[in-house]
């Protein structure tokens, strides 16, 4: 019967500072449990800390970190390039909330104009129709006189022949 415990490092997490070195880093380890060939038990540990004096690593770990400080700069820059943009939208949709609340003022009381104008114009060819009916009663009475004068000139002229 052949038992073995054995502890390999199962994940390695290294944290680098700015400048592109490590700064910490954990380790979790794998133990297994094997008899006679048989796994009994397989699980991962909790996180160890490593001593990082000294650590090795890698030129392209010391790439991957520059490269990846470079992308999270350029991608600050980026979000920087956006707020600006958003808070000029921002002042924009300010600027044209204004202008159509301007604007929406300004056609209320163009409206109330209109219907100022509207109420005059009815008024006016109300008064028109008054006018025109009182022009043919005129026009008629004028008509009715003016056939009284011709019979009476008509009489006149008989009489005096």
């Amino acid at each position: 019967m052949a038992l073995t415990d054995t502890k390999t490092p199962y994940e390695i997490l290294i944290r680098f500072g700015l400048d592109g070195l490590p700064t910490g880093a954990h380790c979790q380890y794998l133990r297994r449990v094997v008899l006679d060939g048989e796994v009994l038990k397989e699980e991962v540990g909790q996180a160890e800390p490593l001593d990082i004096a000294g650590f090795p690593t890698s030129g392209i770990m010391s790439n991957t970190a520059r490269d990846a400080l470079a992308r999270v700069t350029a991608l600050e820059s980026e979000k920087s390039g956006l707020i600006e943009q958003l808070e000029t939208a921002g002042e924009r949709v300010a600027e044209l909330t204004a202008e159509k609340e301007a604007l929406a003022t300004q056609v209320r009381e163009l409206q109330a104009q209109i219907a100022g104008l509207n109420d005059r114009a009815s008024a006016a060819a109300t008064e028109k129709q008054i006018v025109d009916a009182q022009l043919a009663a005129a026009n008629q009475e004028r008509d009715g006189l003016a056939d009284q004068v011709r019979d009476l000139s008509s009489k006149a002229s008989l009489e005096s022949e």
